[in-house]
């Protein structure tokens, strides 16, 4: 498999989404003054492995050659959404989460459309898009339909990789001349029922206060460099599912990191993440910790 040499990575499989993933990477690459990588991967099926699965050569040739085919296409689409851009192919005759897992780390940013061909990942969201954005080594961007003209909102809760994704939805409103949303969602548990008084009003306000100069001061540290950008800082009290699966319903860009504060999400994904990747009515980008700026 080819080197990337920090392109865009985007894969393809000639889907509805995957055409969608191109156009999302064809921009990107111009605002970035990247190349884009196109990669598109082909499972080989056991009916094409004879004996002592070997596979049939001729059969591998086939496949290869349909998948170039496509990437032909996919090319002439790609140089006419993005003129100079430079542009590589590769075949990976692999799984596709694999062969994006493999090829990722020479990237500098990985690009999926949301679902591809196959019949269970259109009743959900694509096995390999949720396998791949909350596993990889880069920033992953999991392409769905959005608000043109809407903001980049970004979920933040303090840890390393809000810290992250902070930085890269700095980097991606101000290459587009968007707007940023900083989001912290906020909340305690209501223990009322538990011989507990609930949180009074002037309590909540007192909270929201402090949860807002934090964000504030975060943010602060980027507008220096960026004064021009449209950018204001949030904290609503409210359970982060709610709050930006509610917001991303007017972005063009949901960003958020893939591990949180909580156990779980340190031991495997963060479950905001996996949540966001699922649920959110736009293009989402899951960014871990350590992998931005890249």
């Amino acid at each position: 498999m080819t080197a990337t040499g920090g392109n865009v990575l985007v894969a393809y499989d000639a889907s509805e989404d995957a055409q969608a993933a191109l156009e999302w990477s064809a921009e990107e690459a111009v605002l970035r003054d990247k190349g884009v990588t196109l990669l598109t991967a082909v499972r080989v099926p056991a009916s094409s492995w004879g004996y002592e699965a070997v596979p049939h050569a001729q059969q591998l040739v086939d496949y290869e050659q349909l998948a170039r085919e496509a990437q032909q296409v996919a090319s002439l689409r790609l140089r006419e959404l993005a003129p100079g851009v430079p542009v590589r192919t590769c075949v990976a005759l692999d799984s596709a989460a694999h062969a994006v897992l493999q090829a990722a780390p020479d990237a500098c940013e990985v690009v999926l459309g949301a679902r591809g061909h196959r019949l269970a990942s259109r009743m959900f969201l694509g096995s390999v898009s949720m396998h791949v954005a909350l596993h990889d080594c880069r920033p992953t961007v999991v392409v769905r339909p959005s608000q043109p003209d809407g903001p980049v909102v970004v979920g933040v809760d303090g840890s390393q990789a809000s810290t992250a994704a902070l930085a890269y939805a700095v980097d991606a409103a101000a290459r587009r001349g968007a707007a940023l949303q900083v989001v912290h969602a906020w909340d305690v548990p209501d223990l009322r029922g538990y011989g507990s008084p609930g949180l009074s009003d002037e309590e909540a306000v007192d909270l929201e206060a402090g949860h807002h100069a934090m964000v504030e001061a975060e943010l602060a540290a980027h507008l220096e460099q960026h004064p021009d950008l449209d950018a204001v800082a949030v904290a609503p009290r409210g359970h982060p599912y709610d709050v930006l699966l509610g917001l991303a319903k007017e972005a063009r860009l949901l960003v958020v990191g893939s591990h949180g504060h909580g156990a779980v999400g340190r031991l495997f994904v963060g479950s905001v993440a996996a949540t966001a990747l699922a649920r959110a009515h736009c293009t989402v980008a899951v960014v871990r910790p350590g992998t931005y700026p890249c």
